[in-house]
């Protein structure tokens, strides 16, 4: 096993991850409904579910300015992961791996 997966094992052990599911329409780059936040090894999910609600919208929020042109993953999935490292370092300390992925309907 290499260093860079030890290391990686050593973030995700210690911090968690945290997986973000867009919906995305394909022809208008607009959300359809909200995001899906789905966190393992992070926070307790009943203990914080304010937090995590408040990060889907705030996920929701940063996506809705799109402005209606078709949605480019490269762009998503950094502001997204940009957003939300943020967010959640300020509530805990800590640093998750954040996973969006996104689903063109």
């Amino acid at each position: 096993i290499g260093s860079v997966v030890l290391r990686d094992r050593r973030m995700l052990s210690r911090d968690g991850i945290v997986v973000v599911i867009i919906a995305i329409n394909k022809q208008t780059g607009r959300l359809v409904g909200r995001p899906e936040i789905v966190s393992r090894g992070f926070v307790d999910t009943r203990e914080s579910r304010d937090m995590l609600e408040e990060s889907r919208d705030l996920v929701a929020r940063v996506l809705d300015r799109g402005g209606g042109r078709p949605a480019e993953w490269g762009f998503v999935s950094t502001k997204v992961r940009d957003v939300l490292n943020r967010f959640y370092y300020e509530q805990t300390k800590r640093r998750p791996m954040v996973l969006p992925f996104m689903v063109q309907v």
